[in-house]
């Protein structure tokens, strides 16, 4: 039978029948049918019920060539319409809720990239930059950058094993508008696509979009504020100046109402997407 040396309840048997005592005979076990990659050892036994006083002799026991299985990779990407500077950003897993612990490595460095045109930033998930990039003169032109990630499946992510079916990957970095540091999975947009998914391509939002499409109020506000949109609110994001999330809510309804008591006083970005995008408000909290 074959085996899983870790746990021996993983296996799987297969018989073949001695044809003629006392003599040298080759026996075949077919395995064919057995899936790959779940066992690592061969165990012989007899069926010692069947006859008795024999003794049984085996040699040259030998498999067919054992090829180690790659995992399979997939690339993760995500496109900005950002402006020439000097970046820094990081890649993290997202299975549940937005979390921070779940990034390439623990800690700096971050990765880092100059932009000065258009680009494909590729990246391999885990390999840690060598040096930070230097713009020099930024100016004022925007240029289309895509960052892409390579990351195996069953890679491990903290206590994860990496699976494209159950986990998704972020980017966080000094992006401009509401794209910074935001919590991996708080903000939607910054989620990559797989594969031959197109790229999600972020463009410079409108800060000062129609007054009509969203109401934001009481503005200034205290404890609360309630949002109103024409369409369904999927999520609202609530960033500092810094371009730090202090507020992330799933909302699925036209209208939502925040709790704000916790926020200090001060000037917010609200982000409020929906199904069309997202349109960015001003917030200011007043104690």
């Amino acid at each position: 039978k074959l085996e899983d040396q870790a746990d021996g309840s993983i296996f799987v048997e297969v018989p073949a029948t001695v044809p003629v005592a006392e003599e040298w005979v080759e026996l075949v076990f077919d395995f064919g049918d057995a899936e790959s990659g779940l066992y690592d050892k061969i165990v012989i036994f007899f069926d010692f019920t069947a006859t008795e006083d024999n003794t049984f002799y085996f040699d040259d026991v030998a498999g067919p060539p054992y090829d180690e299985v790659e995992p399979e990779e997939f690339v993760y990407s995500i496109s900005m319409l950002i402006p020439a500077d000097d970046y820094q950003y990081k890649y993290f897993v997202v299975e549940d809720d937005p979390t921070w612990d779940l990034g390439e490595w623990t800690g700096d460095p971050n990765r880092s990239v100059t932009v000065d045109a258009d680009m494909t930033v590729e990246d391999v998930w885990g390999e840690q930059p060598e040096k930070e990039g230097n713009v020099g003169d930024k100016g004022d032109a925007l240029y289309n950058v895509t960052f892409e990630v390579t990351i195996a499946e069953g890679t491990l992510v903290g206590d994860l094993a990496f699976d494209p079916a159950e986990h998704h990957i972020f980017i966080a970095g000094t992006f401009p508008y509401d794209w910074g540091w935001n919590e991996p999975g708080s903000n939607p947009l910054l989620e990559l696509t797989i594969g031959d998914d197109d790229p999600i391509n972020l463009s410079t939002p409108d800060i000062s979009a129609p007054e009509a499409a969203v109401n934001i109020f009481p503005n200034p506000a205290r404890n609360f504020v309630s949002i109103q949109s024409g369409e369904n609110i999927l999520t609202v994001t609530i960033n500092d100046i810094t371009g730090r999330t202090v507020k992330h809510m799933a909302v699925d309804a036209p209208e939502v109402t925040l709790n704000t008591s916790e926020l200090i006083s001060g000037f917010y970005l609200v982000n409020i997407y929906t199904e069309s995008g997202v349109t960015v408000g001003k917030l200011q909290i007043q104690r």
